[in-house]
């Protein structure tokens, strides 16, 4: 069992009950981490927690409209406004924060924390931008359907974006109109998970009800399935041990129930997209590891 802890961008509120600047905050969320990484011993509680913690998540309503220029903002220990900072000033804080905390960690044999926030579920395009920048991977992405450059950027990085389509449609877009079987079918790494299963959800098993909600209403087949369900463990925080035991092993086909030819079509065309603009493709270990035909071109 792996734990994600979600910081909400809630800074006004803050504020509000004395916080005097966003530095506090930041001091307040990464200090332990810090403490607890450069001295196991005298935080054993909080250091043996963040072994179990794999990534960082931020939330907060997205359809406020805010800037995405920083550049006369001043730093996190000076901002003291009664508002809460732009999207993009708030993660390059805490991507710059947890780059230095993993590195210490990493350095003493420890697991790293990722940045996986909630974006682009509504509001403004430009948060989908710096997501791409500072982050891992994303909540949501569904406004990647309104921008083909950002959603080109996150194909050829395949960037992982987990999307909820129950949540969706209770919030912001109907079900029929959520653009998920449309990232997907252009190879977007996407995949299916739930959002506040006991507000949204009907049944005892929410994750299941995504997986077959989203076949019945999109005709999607099992091999579709199959995929979205691989996508599911690229993206997560396991480790690559445990991630092969799912996907991996002796025929990663057989294991992820995928034919050979689908998994071949996806990295063929990944390369191909990527020799054009002149980059070399992410590589997919479990792919390159078992003589994928893609693995001879990259």
């Amino acid at each position: 069992m792996l734990w994600a802890v979600q910081c909400p961008r809630v800074y006004h509120v803050w504020k509000k009950m004395g916080m005097k600047n966003f530095g506090e905050l930041l001091t307040n969320f990464f200090g332990p981490i810090f403490e607890a990484t450069k001295e196991p011993e005298k935080h054993p509680e909080l250091a043996d927690l963040l072994t179990k913690i794999r990534c960082i998540d931020t939330v907060d309503n997205e359809a406020i409209n805010d800037g995405y220029d920083v550049s006369k903002y001043p730093p996190a220990s000076e901002y003291d406004k009664a508002e809460s900072p732009p999207y993009s000033y708030f993660h390059f804080y805490f991507w710059a924060n947890l780059r230095a905390v993993n590195f210490l960690r990493e350095a003493k044999g420890m697991n790293s924390l990722r940045l996986r926030p909630h974006a682009g579920e509504a509001g403004p395009w430009h948060h989908l931008g710096t997501t791409f920048l500072f982050c891992d991977g994303i909540s949501h992405g569904i406004n990647l359907e309104h921008n083909p450059v950002l959603q080109y950027l996150y194909y050829i990085g395949q960037i992982g974006i987990s999307v909820s389509p129950i949540s969706n449609a209770c919030l912001f877009v109907p079900y029929a109109k959520n653009p998920f079987p449309q990232l997907f079918k252009r190879g977007l790494c996407v995949t299916l998970t739930t959002d506040d299963p006991l507000q949204f959800h009907m049944s005892s098993q929410p994750q299941l009800e995504e997986y077959t909600t989203a076949k019945h209403a999109w005709n999607l087949s099992m091999t579709d399935l199959s995929e979205i369900a691989r996508n599911s463990v690229l993206i997560s925080s396991m480790s690559d041990e445990d991630a092969d035991k799912l996907i991996g092993g002796d025929d990663p086909c057989d294991a992820s129930n995928i034919p050979r030819r689908r998994f071949d079509f996806r990295h063929e065309e990944l390369v191909r997209n990527s020799k054009t603009i002149g980059i070399q493709a992410p590589i997919d270990p479990w792919h390159m590891a078992h003589g994928g035909l893609a693995g001879r071109d990259v």
